[in-house]
């Protein structure tokens, strides 16, 4: 491979596409502003957890965000809020203890995902509701009026 030594990073993984740079980006930051780091090229927010996409939406009265989270229900989501940030984490622990004709199956496993978005300075914090259906996290972020600086002259004498 040219440019290749030992020991480096393969630089263009084998299943790049044009499209994929943006994600990597996308993962990148998001893994900055969460400060959690994970050895790796890019890494993501914890081994094991997905950054979900997200659906944002401004709407005159509100800013509304949506999350698909497979596989999850709205006991495994949890939604914090503070002055500046909004936080979905979701986890699920799985167990299948299975015995049939002979066969023993013991699988566990665990989803996670973890997402965290600035918040405008016009919503309303204490107002911020969230639903979850089939799967797909819906929150929806009111807004309250923004007030305007107001800037007086005054005079010095």
């Amino acid at each position: 491979m040219i440019g290749k030594r030992k020991g480096s990073v393969d630089l263009v993984p084998q299943s790049w596409s044009p499209a994929s740079i943006f994600e990597d980006m996308e993962h990148l930051f998001s893994d900055m502003r969460s400060g959690l780091v994970v050895p790796g090229w890019i890494s993501t927010a914890g081994e094991g957890t997905r950054s979900p996409m997200l659906d944002m939406k401004e709407e005159s009265d509100r800013f509304l965000v949506q999350a698909e989270l497979p596989g999850m229900s709205r006991e495994d989501v949890t939604v914090e809020v503070d002055q500046e940030t909004l936080r979905i984490t979701a986890v699920k622990e799985q167990e299948l203890d299975e015995k049939k004709e002979g066969y023993l199956r013991l699988e566990r496993g665990s989803m996670r995902f973890f997402r965290q978005v600035r918040l405008p300075q016009n919503v309303d914090r204490d107002g911020i509701k969230a639903n979850m259906e089939n799967g797909v996290l819906d929150v929806s972020l009111p807004k309250v009026p923004v007030v305007e600086e107001r800037r007086s002259m005054i005079q010095v004498e």
